[in-house]
């Protein structure tokens, strides 16, 4: 296969050359933002947001794959590979509270509350994302590309819950 073949895969997971910016995985994160606000605003259903996020770990599971087959990158979770944090974010975000976004979309948010929710999400995923507290770290564990996306699932799995849980005070 071609070398430009192989760059399509480095270019997926750093997500276009993102990966190598300073605090890649921040970056990474931010980078998702807009996307996971479109998506909740456009899927209405909770089961229709589950299945975008399982489509989006399926595809990334298989980019990393292929980028680690051809030698892409030096070590299974390089820090340039941000498709991780990406992904992850999305899944930070799959039960949102019915009181951030209606079913008119995002033109009926409260702007204040949107904007406290999703910096409390960015904030969360990213301590949690970096720090690995249990059981996340054991996720990471997990050889493979699996390993490298799955602790981010479960960053951003603790991060839904625990703004749930605190979504009353925001």
């Amino acid at each position: 296969m071609s070398k430009t073949r192989f760059n399509r895969y480095r270019n997926l997971a750093t997500l276009g050359q993102l990966g190598y910016w300073l605090a890649p995985g921040t970056v990474g994160t931010l980078a998702a933002v807009p996307f996971v606000g479109l998506a909740r605003a456009y899927i209405s259903s909770d089961l229709g947001y589950l299945g975008l996020c399982l489509v989006l770990l399926l595809t990334a599971n298989w980019i990393l794959q292929q980028a680690y087959r051809h030698g892409c990158f030096a070590v299974t979770d390089a820090p340039e590979i941000i498709i991780d944090e990406w992904v992850g974010f999305f899944w930070a975000a799959l039960l949102v509270p019915p009181a951030v976004l209606s079913s008119a979309g995002i033109s009926t948010i409260n702007l204040l509350s949107w904007g406290k929710y999703w910096a409390l999400l960015v904030l969360l995923f990213r301590c949690f994302d970096i720090l690995k507290p249990w059981p996340i770290h054991l996720l990471e564990r997990i050889p493979s590309s699996w390993g490298v996306l799955l602790d981010d699932v479960g960053a951003a799995l603790l991060t839904n819950l625990l703004v749930w849980l605190s979504y009353s005070w925001l």
